[in-house]
């Protein structure tokens, strides 16, 4: 691997040094840094550093070649560094997340670079919790940046504090509310400010916590709280709500189904990213690794990683499924 590239992918990884979160942030299967000319390159996001470690696909037999592993802590990015980088693999959200296809696999053309195929392995979604007493139906993302946040982003025309402010009547009118959440390292964070803060910030009396079972045990124990979480069974302690895009559209639940289309507003879907030469091949090493996460034993992983996986059962013979999926983009493309 050239140089810049080296230096892309180093600079990359930084990204997660910043967190106190993260702390093995470059990992790889030898005690010592090698170059990665001849090895296999992987970009991901931190919350599925442990999954590409434990993911088992077959190691490539040469002794002088390793498997690198690149971590970021923010999905967003990956793309934009795959796509500069000589990387073979990288996990991460989709590039244009306005423009999201229905279709699990695209075909991204790139003019000055390979194109890119672009692969949902599954999605991650922020769950906004009640306690079980509490009789509130329902949000918008409006209602939320106006709850969660002081600069209101998203135009909601107040702050909103108190519960009577939501349409809560009775006890409940004059009642205060309590702001929990995750730490601002997280991705369930970052991926709030950009789907319900219009990229926004929190306010400062946000109660942060390091993990969402501690999100959901404070909104267990005050039924005057708030809270967001990644994706977790709530069981009888909490209440995920369902919310609507917007005022007077339809509401969606976080179901493992409305998260994976997208329906479900606070939701973004994970991609597989690899890059495709002008044969449309897979190479060998790729074609492996592809195989362990579109298999059921992988896809069902995801879900001790906080995802929704888009394969629940598997897929029996990916590599065949993956090339016949990029011939039919290219006919419908040429149409």
């Amino acid at each position: 691997m050239k140089k810049n590239t080296l230096l892309i992918l180093a600079s990359f990884s930084l990204l997660c040094l910043a967190s106190p979160l993260f702390a093995q942030n470059v990992t790889k299967n030898t005690p010592e840094r090698q170059e990665t000319s001849g090895n296999f390159t992987i970009i991901g996001p931190c919350f599925l550093e442990n999954y590409v470690k434990k993911l088992e696909y077959p190691v490539p037999k040469r002794k002088t070649e390793n498997i690198l592993v690149f971590i970021t802590a923010d999905p967003a990015v990956s793309f934009s560094i795959f796509e500069k980088s000589g990387a073979d693999v990288a996990f991460g959200f989709s590039p244009l997340p306005e423009k999201r296809s229905s279709r699990k696999i695209e075909l991204l053309k790139n003019p000055s670079h390979p194109d890119i195929l672009s692969i949902q392995v599954g999605a991650v979604a922020a769950l906004i919790l009640t306690n079980v007493s509490n009789p509130l139906k329902g949000l918008t993302i409006a209602q939320i940046d106006a709850i969660f946040s002081h600069d209101r982003a998203c135009s909601y025309p107040f702050e909103i504090t108190r519960w009577g402010e939501l349409g809560l009547s009775g006890p409940w009118t004059a009642q205060p509310i309590h702001l929990v959440g995750l730490t601002s390292q997280s991705l369930i964070s970052r991926l709030m400010r950009e789907t319900a803060l219009c990229r926004g910030h929190f306010k400062r009396g946000l109660l942060k916590q390091i993990d969402s079972a501690d999100v959901l045990m404070e909104i267990s124990r005050d039924k005057k709280a708030i809270g967001f979480s990644g994706i977790i069974s709530t069981g009888q302690k909490a209440y995920a709500l369902p919310i609507a895009p917007s005022e007077g559209a339809r509401y969606f639940l976080p179901t493992d189904e409305n998260i994976l289309t997208g329906e479900y507003p606070l939701s973004r879907a994970v991609y597989m990213f690899l890059k495709m030469e002008t044969s449309k091949t897979i190479p060998d090493r790729q074609k492996q690794f592809i195989k362990a996460v579109l298999a059921k034993k992988g896809q069902d992983m995801l879900t001790g990683y906080g995802m929704v996986p888009a394969y629940p059962k598997g897929i029996k013979k990916p590599v065949k499924y993956l090339v016949k999926a990029v011939s039919d983009i290219e006919k419908n493309n040429s149409k």
